[in-house]
């Protein structure tokens, strides 16, 4: 690879990395200095690629506070695939249909990378998880995620959740032990679940849907205080959102939205050694499952 087009791949690369991390912090927006520290680039470097970026509206800039948005631009491109946005309605619509019987939070979250995206919210943030439209949160700190990641095969799943781990923010250390216990009980109940583990007094629970491919992509999400989940509305829960996860399955086929290259998924992309799911106490997990 000749220099010029090392330097060229990797602009791009760090153009991506500041746009995702400008999602992150929405309506804030991040100052120049903040940044470039958490995506570990100069100030120099990241204040460059922030100017070509604005001037090409993928980057929105408010002099008043000084600050860096994501720009319309981003918006416009997205356009350009109008499954996703007929997703994204018939995702809502199903989960405002949904028959539990008591008051919840409801969400559309969509995979991208190690993270995921909320796409979809219905009722008030008050009603549990706050978690608002457009807001990107790690893969593995949610029910959200963890229905995506555990609806791969078994030895896909914990590899997955291998490498999800190892990006969590150091911040999230203290909650490892209930990000592993939220795992393994959601490769053994068939949907993502979490009864109180992260946050006491609330509980979540997820089903992953899939693409056209057959590849998990988005899950469904509701969420309410741990009472008011008793076992048999547990039961009934698990079967309505996996009954919605199929019907939105049957849509994506119908529409042919695919998250993934159809020519190419690639299983082996995960194919981590047991000795680096013994390194973070997965061992026993994946021995029995």
């Amino acid at each position: 690879m000749t220099p010029s087009r090392r330097l060229g791949t990797q602009s791009i690369e760090r153009s991506a990395r500041l746009l995702v991390c400008l999602s992150r912090r929405v309506p804030l927006g991040w100052k120049v200095a903040d940044l470039a520290e958490h995506c570990e680039l100069d100030k120099g470097t990241t204040r460059r690629i922030l100017g070509a970026l604005t001037r090409y509206r993928l980057v929105q800039y408010h002099a008043f506070d000084k600050r860096y948005l994501p720009g319309p631009l981003l918006f416009e491109l997205g356009l350009a695939r109008p499954e996703y946005s007929q997703f994204q309605r018939e995702a809502i619509a199903c989960i405002e249909k949904l028959d539990i019987g008591i008051n919840i939070g409801r969400f559309l979250c969509i995979r991208s990378e190690y993270d995921f995206v909320c796409a979809g919210q219905v009722g008030s943030l008050s009603q549990g998880y706050s978690l608002h439209l457009g807001a990107r949160r790690p893969l593995a700190t949610s029910v959200a995620g963890m229905a995506i990641i555990t609806a791969h095969p078994p030895a896909q799943a914990r590899n997955l959740f291998v490498e999800c781990l190892s990006k969590l923010p150091h911040r999230a250390d203290k909650k490892t032990d209930a990000i592993k216990k939220m795992f393994s009980c959601s490769l053994q109940a068939g949907i993502a679940i979490n009864q109180g583990y992260l946050t006491m007094g609330w509980s979540s629970y997820a089903a992953a849907v899939r693409d056209k491919n057959d590849v998990p992509f988005a899950s469904i999400m509701i969420t309410a205080v741990t009472e008011d989940f008793d076992e048999r509305r547990i039961i009934s829960v698990r079967s309505a959102l996996l009954e919605a996860a199929e019907q939105l399955h049957v849509f994506c086929q119908k529409i042919e939205l695919s998250s993934t290259p159809s020519q190419e998924i690639n299983a082996s992309h995960y194919d981590l050694k047991g000795t680096e799911l013994d390194e973070i106490g997965l061992t026993e997990v994946h021995g029995r499952t």
